[in-house]
């Protein structure tokens, strides 16, 4: 007869191994700042060149700047902020929007100047897009309605057209992105009548016409994202399922459900290793989830029981920073 102490003990070697992981996973994560202590953050930046340079949105309580890792604040936007962007070719250029209106700062963030006010008063913006080889602008727009649009210029923010408008259908435009090869650039919506699929637009011309090329069941996607390397376009959707497609578009695959459907990052300096951040709305569990196989599998990343709204990594990618709403900013190394 076998010894009952001997048959338990691997399993009871596993259960300590993965509880020291998920310890160390959990508490990895260091606390290190709240805006003037809001902690109703929405989105954060980090600047590529200096880890305690952040811009950081809020719901209600405006934009701001820590030069100093999180001690002290500036405060130069007030309201909701829904989005921010760095110019990809020049880090000292930041935008930010305000209600209906985007703002540019050409200084880090010292002073701002108001580039451009949408024309509906009803209107509020949400995704943001500064693209790499041209000095195109975008904005994703909806009104009270949920009417959307894409608001673009041409020409760094002096002139602005109505790229894109969703007429009568009520739309959400969550994220748009650009492939900084080829230049096209994807947006992804959420039906705010919950229609199945909501709309995943492209373009090939820099926003002279789009295309639908949403998956056959894919609503509510909040996130787009474009491998650098690759061209690989990825989707991911509020129910947590991950669409890929090789072919900028034309067809999709779909890898296992991820365990998050809040924010995805793709590492621009090591394009395998894929960041998610979870909500902790409907029971689920919040936190940050790794993958270092392109999505093929994922890890708890910690956090767990906050809800992870924007994700930013350092330039060297060895800082990964986690904006939590209702729990401010938080960083651990990778």
């Amino acid at each position: 007869m076998s010894n009952p102490k001997w048959v338990l003990s691997p399993f009871i070697d596993l259960i300590r191994r993965l509880a020291t992981r998920l310890y160390r996973t959990q508490f990895e994560w260091r606390f290190v700042g709240a805006p003037n202590g809001s902690t109703d953050v929405r989105r954060l930046l980090v600047d590529p060149r200096d880890d305690t340079l952040w811009y950081v949105s809020t719901h209600s309580h405006g934009l701001f700047v820590t030069r100093d890792g999180g001690t002290t604040w500036e405060h130069p936007l007030s309201g909701n902020v829904g989005a921010m962007a760095l110019d990809p070719t020049n880090a000292d250029v930041v935008y930010g929007s305000s209600g209906t209106s985007v703002y540019r700062s050409t200084n880090r963030g010292e002073e701002w100047c108001q580039l451009y006010s949408l024309p509906n008063s009803e209107s509020f913006i949400d995704s943001l897009l500064v693209a790499t080889s041209q000095t195109d602008i975008y904005l994703g727009a909806s009104n009270a309605q949920r009417n959307a649009r894409i608001y673009r210029s041409p020409d760094g923010g002096t002139t602005w057209d109505i790229s894109f408008d969703s007429g009568p259908r009520g739309l959400n435009i969550w994220d748009i992105a650009e492939d900084p090869i080829n230049g096209y650039l994807y947006f992804c919506t959420e039906d705010s009548a919950f229609h199945d699929p909501s709309p995943v637009m492209r373009s090939v011309n820099r926003g002279e016409s789009w295309d639908d090329i949403a998956p056959p069941s894919g609503p509510h996607c909040l996130n787009v994202k474009v491998d650098p390397a690759t061209h690989v376009v990825y989707l991911l959707t509020e129910s947590r399922w991950l669409y890929e497609s090789t072919n900028f578009g034309a067809s999709w695959s779909t890898s296992s459900q991820v365990p998050f459907g809040a924010v995805l990052l793709i590492d621009r300096n090591l394009p395998t290793r894929f960041v998610g951040g979870e909500m902790t709305a409907a029971g689920r569990a919040g936190g940050v989830y790794l993958s270092e196989n392109a999505g093929e599998s994922f890890r708890s990343g910690g956090l767990i029981g906050s809800y992870v709204m924007s994700l930013a990594l350092n330039g060297t990618s060895t800082l990964l920073f986690a904006a939590a709403y209702g729990q401010g900013i938080h960083r651990r190394s990778i």
